[in-house]
């Protein structure tokens, strides 16, 4: 069952660019109980007084867990669900990840170094994020669009009607003004990451071409 509250998009913010302080505790508490079934371990109060391999002794064999609610104006929440078993931090990210409406797996820090985490992000610091926005990378920016504003390669053929082959062939030399792609964003199957054109982009590019769409051929060659 996903969240009761809003998402962190613009429209539910506080006046600051903030998420709402009271959504945030039930949000909390929403989270929490996703997991207390898996035992998480909390460090006490005044933890970094505890010698490290007393530390140590609480978590072994154990991960943190946590969720970080992002909002455009730059804010930034994170909750830390506890220390968890590592056999049970797949199913603890998976629940979680199924509770908030697009939300992703934003790192893992490699084995070996202390501590060992893993965050769930729910929102992003860049604006145009939405449940059900993809990320869009190119070169060293990056944006959030929705899915049905984006193509793939074998969807912007099928929409102008020209075999993919062709496409891909218009698209590597920069042929008849083809657009370029807006970047890659992971929108293949499992998740790969695929080149995406803007739909509009290729409508409009398809109905100027010559005899394509709503422009008619040139007198020429409408007469043969």
């Amino acid at each position: 069952m996903s969240t009761s509250q809003p998402a962190p998009t613009v429209e539910h913010l506080t006046v600051r660019g903030g998420y709402p302080r009271e959504a945030l505790r039930a949000l909390t508490n929403e989270l929490d109980e996703l997991v207390a079934d898996l035992a998480p371990v909390h460090l006490p109060s005044g933890a970094s007084t505890l010698l490290p391999d007393e530390v140590a002794a609480m978590i072994a064999g154990r991960r943190r867990v946590a969720a970080a609610v992002y909002t455009p104006g730059g804010g930034l929440d994170l909750h830390s669900l506890g220390w968890l078993p590592d056999g049970d931090v797949d199913t603890a990210t998976a629940r979680i990840v199924a509770h908030l409406p697009g939300a992703r797996i934003e790192h893992e820090r490699p084995a070996g170094t202390h501590p060992q985490a893993v965050t769930v992000a729910w929102g992003s610091r860049t604006p145009g994020w939405s449940p059900t926005a993809v990320h869009v990378t190119r070169n060293l920016t990056s944006t959030w669009r929705e899915r049905d504003e984006l193509v793939t390669a074998p969807e912007a053929a099928k929409l102008v009607g020209i075999a993919p082959v062709t496409w891909r062939a218009y698209v590597a030399r920069s042929d008849a003004g083809v657009p370029r792609p807006l970047g890659t964003a992971p929108v293949g199957p499992g998740g790969r990451t695929l080149d995406v054109w803007d739909r509009q982009q290729i409508t409009a590019w398809h109905d100027a071409r010559p005899g394509k769409g709503g422009r008619p051929l040139a007198p020429r060659a409408a007469a043969e």
